[in-house]
């Protein structure tokens, strides 16, 4: 048995997996293909995995995190609480060591790892760089009165003014959300970085777990669309789109109250998705959400990529 097919038969076995390691959700975000490295312990159960997605880029290697897919890296499955810290500490060493050594070969390499991640120094060892990214977290979410109470009295005057103006309601159709979407990126002249038929893929593969949430005017347009996902724990604010024309109306922080309210009735988290953009940070926090740090992992390997990343900042 390969340890692809391990890792898919021991996702079957467990609710607790987030979403984005999901291997349904590894296939819908795959363009090229992925593949994954598990470390075992000694009755040959996985207590780590780190999934691995290929590609090529201006003919060179690239192992990166898919468009779309907030997080991936390494994620421990076994619970080692009961062992002492010291431990602990070294078990993980270990593991994430195991795991390094079996990342193959590539030109670049670039993954957002999931905020439980807390230890990169095999990595470091290995000449990798990280950068830290935060995202925003509402925790114990099943009150929506004290969710309430928690939003800036701003936030909550510019929900109430838009519930006159707007009406949310759900949809099965992921267009309204890509078109809003493109039209937003047309605007500043900036090629949207999937397409319709990557939306639908996900889509596709994430019936049972998400929500279209789309907010009309008193003339019936759509001007606000939000996909929401969701896994045993938590929701994901995936994708928020907003008219330019209504962007100032409320119409934004309304349509993610009601994401939230519904996000309540079946998860205990929701995670707004990061941003280093200080307008967004500060919306997300006007909301009450907690930021939370995360590592994004890289590595560089041939010249050109590393002249073309130090002109640009990206790959």
């Amino acid at each position: 048995m390969t340890a692809k097919e391990k890792f898919i038969l021991y996702c079957k076995t467990q609710e607790n997996i987030p979403i984005f390691f999901q291997p349904y959700w590894l296939d819908a975000v795959s363009s090229c293909r992925w593949d994954v490295r598990i470390s075992l312990d000694n009755e040959n159960q996985i207590v780590a995995f780190m999934p691995v997605f290929f590609k090529k880029k201006w003919g060179l290697s690239a192992i990166y995190t898919p468009l779309l897919t907030p997080f991936s890296g390494i994620y421990f499955t076994k619970n080692m609480q009961n062992e002492k810290n010291a431990t602990i500490q070294s078990n993980k060493r270990q593991i994430i060591q195991d795991l390094v050594d079996q990342i193959p070969f590539s030109d670049y390499f670039r993954i957002n790892f999931h905020y439980s991640f807390d230890m990169w120094l095999p990595f470091y060892n290995k000449k990798f760089k990280q950068t830290t990214h935060y995202t925003y977290l509402l925790n114990d979410i099943k009150s929506k009165e004290k969710i309430w109470d928690g939003f800036k009295s701003s936030l909550k005057n510019k929900i109430k003014k838009a519930e006159k103006e707007y009406m949310v309601t759900h949809t099965d159709n992921i267009d309204p959300l890509f078109d809003l979407q493109k039209a937003n990126f047309d605007k500043q002249k900036i090629k949207l970085p999937f397409d319709i038929s990557y939306l639908k893929s996900i889509d596709k593969a994430n019936t049972e777990h998400r929500k279209i949430f789309i907010a009309k005017d008193r003339n019936q347009n759509i001007v606000a669309a939000q996909y929401l996902v969701w896994d045993k724990t938590t929701a994901y604010n995936l994708l928020l789109a907003i008219d330019e024309k209504h962007k100032n109306m409320g119409v934004g922080p309304m349509i993610l109250w009601n994401s939230i309210q519904y996000a309540s009735d079946i998860v205990d988290v929701y995670d707004f998705e990061g941003s280093m953009l200080p307008g967004v940070q500060s919306f997300f926090e006007s909301f009450g959400g907690t930021p939370i740090p995360y590592y994004q992992i890289y590595r560089i390997r041939h010249p050109l990529m590393r002249m073309w990343y130090a002109l640009t900042g990206k790959i």
